[in-house]
């Protein structure tokens, strides 16, 4: 599986993720060759950073340990929010 697919299918399980917590929010992806950044625009940004960023840092854990990631063992997901006006 190439590293743009492996992008596509994480943002997508990501957006799935903040899709079943009734958050409207879109994401943006970037990448190089170890890392994923996202940029989450929502209304709601505190239920997705959540108490402490809890709830921020458990995305980030369910996107580096997507099944898929197993062929890119070295390959980390970073998440960031912003609050859309």
């Amino acid at each position: 599986m190439t590293p743009k697919k492996v992008v596509e299918e994480v943002t997508n399980y990501v957006q799935a993720i903040i899709d079943d917590m009734d958050v409207e929010g879109t994401i943006s992806s970037t990448s190089n060759r170890r890392s994923i950044n996202m940029q989450i625009d929502t209304n709601e940004p505190g239920r997705i950073i959540g108490y402490h960023g809890k709830v921020l840092k458990s995305l980030q854990l369910l996107g580096t340990k997507l099944p898929l990631q197993s062929l890119f063992k070295n390959l980390s997901t970073l998440l960031s929010t912003s609050m859309i006006m």
